[in-house]
């Protein structure tokens, strides 16, 4: 069910005046869609969202609802914390950019003079390092790293 003041038209639609027009995507049957309503919440546009999905044979709502600042997680080859890291972040839906310090070297360079450590996995969020898989697992069981990533 639409929320209100929202209707879903097919992006070559004209959109009433003072509407809001984002094209969403394309869909499987190769229409682009466009929201048109006005003062539409956040949450709204997300049911919108989901309402295409559904449309197009999509179950499930966008991934992240928040813009995400970006991950770097430190790695290296035959590290358990390293790939428990990973496991951790794919479970939680968090992307990052690994930089595997056994392929670049130029990353452990990076590694030391962000962190001022030479351990692995680190864990860094924007240009702050939050430590490695120990600080990793708490911050996801005390429910802080949805909040830390943000």
């Amino acid at each position: 069910m639409l929320p209100r003041a929202a209707s879903i038209v097919n992006a070559d639609d004209n959109v009433s005046a003072g509407a809001i027009q984002v094209i969403t995507g394309t869909g499987r049957h190769g229409c682009q869609y466009a929201l048109g309503g006005a003062n539409l919440t956040q949450p709204e546009i997300l049911d919108i969202l989901a309402y295409i999905g559904a449309q197009d044979g999509i179950s499930s709502r966008p991934k992240h609802r928040h813009p995400m600042q970006k991950i770097t997680l430190y790695t290296t080859d035959q590290c358990r914390f390293c790939m428990a890291a990973k496991k951790l972040l794919a479970k939680r839906d968090i992307d990052f950019i690994e930089v595997d310090l056994a392929k670049d070297p130029a990353g452990r360079a990076e590694l030391v003079a962000l962190t001022g450590m030479n351990t692995f996995p680190q864990f860094v969020v924007g240009s702050t390092p939050l430590g490695g898989f120990q600080e990793l697992l708490d911050a996801d069981r005390s429910g802080r790293l949805p909040e830390l990533v943000r």
